[in-house]
């Protein structure tokens, strides 16, 4: 995979590669992504050292244990990264009843003193690492063989897997609250020590490392490059998963959530990017994703009104930065939550709306 234009931080935009600089998955989330108390149902005190449940909205079951057998590999590495990961746990799903694919992890504990303390699920820990390497950096190749190994993971509708997580700080015994994001329709699930009906049963196959029950795909990719018909350079990124979670935590409040992703030139001007559209194909499941820039997005979505102004003020700011001196990017969107999965492959062109991209060119 070539280096070049990478993923967006609100707070910084930076250009550093097929990974990009971003908060690291374990750690906890930054205020911006975490939405205030008053939006959130009660607190519910939960006893982290016995089993955790959750039933969410669209169908979809778990079961989380803390205190796990560790994944040496992961463990070892993060270690030697200056990370060592103090609390490990296994995330039983059953999605035989969901209605959505799931893909990230997120789980998030809030003790009584109002601290915060977050896991992830072991895909968005490599992609962190590699997120925020370099070529020539200490430990870089490590980090991308091991973001390789274990790859993007998907539990579609019908499916049981389990996912191991894992937190850089030890989990208190008691906390006030625990949720956990990405797994249904409203973005936060609460976790309770309720029983669930029915044991979860992972199928073998299922209980990967990586962790899905289709068997993850390590070959689809985040990060494209290339030419459009026009000949101005074009770099497509979707967003590692930390920040997807972080804009769709900013953008539930207006039902804007959905996949991220970023595209960025030297050639070509803001507005242009903004003109321009995505197409995403995943091989396996034969899935195609449009990508568009807020521009496109917003009115079709949302129309016009003090909602679409409120979601301008915020990533219109961020995407008219430059990830790089001479580089301008803008943000872009798919509506389906599975795109941001990667793809393996990529094509872009004008954006007419509706989903259709017109004078398109591959790109690598």
């Amino acid at each position: 995979m070539k280096k070049s234009l990478a993923y967006i931080s609100l707070s910084a935009i930076l250009l550093t590669g097929c990974g990009a600089a971003q908060n690291n998955p374990a750690e906890a989330p930054s205020s911006s992504a975490v939405a205030s108390a008053s939006s959130k149902p009660a607190l519910s005190p939960v006893n982290t050292t016995q089993t955790m449940t959750f039933k969410a909205d669209n169908g979809a079951v778990g079961e989380l244990t803390l205190g796990t057998t560790p994944n040496t590999e992961i463990g070892d590495a993060a270690t030697r990264f200056g990370q060592p990961i103090k609390t490990w746990g296994k995330l039983k799903i059953d999605n035989r009843n969901g209605s959505n694919s799931i893909s990230p992890i997120t789980i998030t504990f809030i003790d009584p003193d109002g601290s915060k303390y977050e896991m992830t699920d072991i895909y968005s820990v490599t992609a962190g690492w590699y997120g925020n390497s370099k070529y020539g950096d200490e430990g870089h190749d490590e980090k991308q063989a091991l973001y390789s190994k274990y790859g993007s993971f998907e539990i579609k509708p019908g499916e049981v897997a389990e996912l191991e997580v894992a937190s850089l700080s030890e989990i208190p015994q008691n906390v006030s609250d625990a949720e956990i994001n990405g797994v249904g329709n409203t973005f936060v699930v609460k976790l309770t020590n309720d029983k669930l009906d029915a044991e979860i049963m992972v199928p073998q196959a299922s209980s990967s490392p990586a962790a899905s029950a289709s068997a993850p795909s390590s070959k689809l990719r985040r990060a494209f490059t290339g030419t459009t018909l026009k000949g101005n350079d074009i770099g497509f990124a979707i967003l590692d998963p930390a920040e997807q979670i972080s804009l769709n935590e900013q953008m539930k409040g207006v039902s804007f959530e959905g996949s991220w992703g970023v595209l960025c030139s030297q050639m070509a001007v803001v507005d242009q990017l903004k003109e321009t559209g995505v197409e995403t194909t995943n091989k396996a499941t034969g899935d195609t994703y449009a990508w568009r820039s807020i521009k496109y997005a917003g009115p079709e979505r949302l129309g016009a009104g003090e909602d679409m102004q409120a979601i301008n003020g915020v990533l219109d700011a961020a995407s008219a930065q430059s990830m790089e001196t001479g580089h301008n990017c803008a943000l872009v969107m798919s509506d389906d939550p599975v795109a941001m999965m990667g793809a393996d492959t990529a094509t872009v062109g004008r954006y007419m709306g509706g989903g259709q991209i017109i004078d398109r060119a591959e790109i690598n």
